[in-house]
């Protein structure tokens, strides 16, 4: 079976850091304000909204955020090692679909790191102007699930026979739960229920092979 991951927010933190990181650097720009919590960033396309400022300079802020030694040295999610070495165990094939605003070469230097089974890794560039949907990566590559902290990449997963698991990082709301039940999306709120998932997929005869 191939287990699709998101990198931020599902392997390894990011908004938190990311919200720590322009508190402490960026608060004599004018415009921009703390982020009070970093939670309000969830599902935001331009986090100038958030922050104060226009999408080009986040876009700015957040690749240097990325150059930070601190973000390239960071760990991975609570539990992420470990679930990503069972699912190999098993036979899976797990790799990763991100949407990273850092060069190609820093982020899989990062997960080879971490993740010595994970050789797979594909770029949707959205913020770069050359776009490929995440539903587009995982149709093209035959993934059976993507794991995702993004619910509104669920709905698309769920309308193409992908089963859509949503990492939800806070309690979702009506909107995210009449989302939810339409689209049969799985709900979780820590990484490790993805195995139990995946495990019951593959006994009830979901796996097509790859």
């Amino acid at each position: 079976m191939i287990v699709a991951f998101d990198l931020d927010d599902v392997l390894r933190p990011f908004l938190e850091p990311l919200a720590e990181f322009v508190n402490e650097n960026y608060l004599r720009w004018e415009g921009v304000h703390p982020v009070d919590d970093w939670r309000r960033l969830l599902g935001v396309r331009n986090f100038g909204q958030i922050w104060g400022g226009t999408l080009e300079q986040a876009i700015a802020i957040v690749k240097e955020f990325y150059h930070q030694d601190s973000f390239i040295n960071i760990e991975p999610a609570a539990g992420a090692v470990e679930l990503v070495e069972s699912l190999i165990a098993q036979g899976d094939k797990v790799v990763v679909v991100t949407a990273c605003h850092d060069d190609p070469e820093r982020t899989a230097s990062w997960i080879q790191r971490w993740f010595l089974g994970i050789s797979d890794i594909y770029y949707t560039g959205e913020y770069e102007g050359e776009t490929s949907s995440k539903l587009e990566i995982c149709l093209r590559i035959g993934a059976h699930v993507l794991i995702d902290d993004s619910l509104i990449h669920m709905i698309g997963c769920s309308e193409n026979g992908i089963v859509p698991i949503w990492l939800a990082l806070r309690e979702p709301d009506d909107h995210a739960l009449d989302i939810v039940r339409e689209h049969g999306v799985r709900v979780i709120r820590e990484l490790g229920a993805v195995r139990g998932i995946v495990e019951g997929m593959a006994v009830s005869g979901v796996e097509m092979g790859y």
